[in-house]
């Protein structure tokens, strides 16, 4: 939205580029270990990281204040369903680790370019609240 509102539609065109690499690239190697399913992962990738783009360009260049946390959720969701069923029909230690470091590298984009510092400490606080309350169970 901030693009658009900036008036800075050049952007688009470098977030698209983007995408359309990255998908190639995603494509490329996971047709490879996952065959046709790969090919989905690969596209849901290429989703994630235009949506990743699209929104770091968006905040450079006219930043609106929002929360993502839904969607980061939801999209993290997807991915880790999708590769979760592809360890469920196809089983092997190549696979799994080339799927936990997608999955990694995902989380390490969403934590650093999606999130903002307040949704960060957000999300640490979250944590150490669930963290005190299992203690607290635990004990007592």
């Amino acid at each position: 939205m901030g693009i658009s509102l900036s008036k800075k539609t050049h952007l688009f065109f470098i977030a698209n580029l983007v995408y359309l690499l990255a998908t190639y690239l995603f494509i490329r190697i996971a047709v490879v270990y996952f065959g046709l399913l790969g090919v989905a992962n690969a596209l849901l990738l290429g989703q994630i990281v235009y949506f990743i783009v699209v929104t770091a360009l968006s905040q450079k260049s006219k930043a609106i204040p929002y929360s993502l946390g839904s969607t980061v959720v939801l999209m993290s969701l997807m991915l880790m369903f999708s590769i979760l069923y592809i360890h469920i029909t196809r089983s092997g230690w190549d696979k799994l680790v080339l799927s936990s470091c997608y999955l990694l590298l995902i989380y390490v984009w969403i934590w650093y370019i999606v999130l903002s510092d307040n949704e960060r400490n957000k999300v640490l606080q979250f944590i150490q609240n669930t963290q005190t309350k299992l203690n607290a169970s635990k004990s007592g």
